[in-house]
């Protein structure tokens, strides 16, 4: 996971659970490309304004640090004291949610998803109205495997900033190609679940009407085969 500004309709991630990866697999072969759009862990703008200059400043001194990871031969002793930099920043500045998503970012790219989620739910729970909070959060729920969580978290997510195409795509991605995960969550029928997910996807679209690629999935995922395969 990255932490940067990410687009619309261009991020990507994979689902890594097992619980999930049958599907996933099944999806690939009957839709071609259907890819999980996530807005990861990130520092968007409209956060790092709400932040205050020296949080900002913190936030990018840790981020430097951070840079120096990608070094193959960074010793353990170095990674510990890059994640201190984190929780010190935390500690720093506990009500500031950009510096609670950048720790959890970390946290996540590091392999320690609990933890990492952990940060998240603090995040949300400073801001619940921020939509992005919430995404971030399901995508966090759907690395981990917890699909009916995840869906949950995009749903909130269209809730609280409906006219973001990203966000529909996101739950219209999780509805298609985890249907049959959802649909005992949520003793909801397979095909009702389906035409939900079918509406997302057209929200999608023409929320974003220049994007050639939301255009293109929403109408494979349409296809009568494409969603009998799935």
């Amino acid at each position: 996971m990255h932490v940067k500004v990410i687009s619309p309709g261009r991020a990507t991630a994979e689902i890594i659970s097992n619980r999930g990866r049958s599907n996933w697999s099944r999806c690939k072969r009957a839709a071609a490309t259907l890819f999980i759009l996530l807005l990861t862990p990130v520092l968007p703008l409209a956060q790092s304004i709400g932040a205050s200059a020296i949080t900002w400043i913190e936030i990018k001194a840790a981020h430097k640090a951070a840079e120096a990871l990608a070094n193959p031969n960074v010793t353990a002793k170095e990674r510990l004291r890059v994640e201190q930099i984190y929780y010190q920043l935390v500690r720093d500045n506990p009500q500031s949610v950009p510096a609670q998503n950048a720790l959890a970012a970390f946290l996540w790219k590091n392999g320690k998803t609990e933890a990492a989620v952990e940060h998240l739910r603090i995040a949300q729970g400073l801001e619940p109205a921020n939509a992005e909070s919430a995404n971030s959060l399901g995508g966090a729920y759907l690395g981990l495997g917890r699909v009916s969580d995840a869906a949950e978290q995009f749903l909130l997510a269209i809730h609280l900033e409906a006219a973001n195409p990203l966000y529909h795509f996101n739950l219209a991605n999780v509805e298609f190609v985890l249907r049959n995960d959802l649909t005992a969550a949520w003793k909801i029928d397979s095909a009702e679940l389906l035409q939900r997910a079918l509406f997302q996807f057209r929200e999608a679209s023409r929320l974003a009407p220049m994007d050639s690629e939301l255009r293109l999935l929403a109408a494979r995922a349409g296809q009568p085969q494409t969603a009998q395969e799935s």
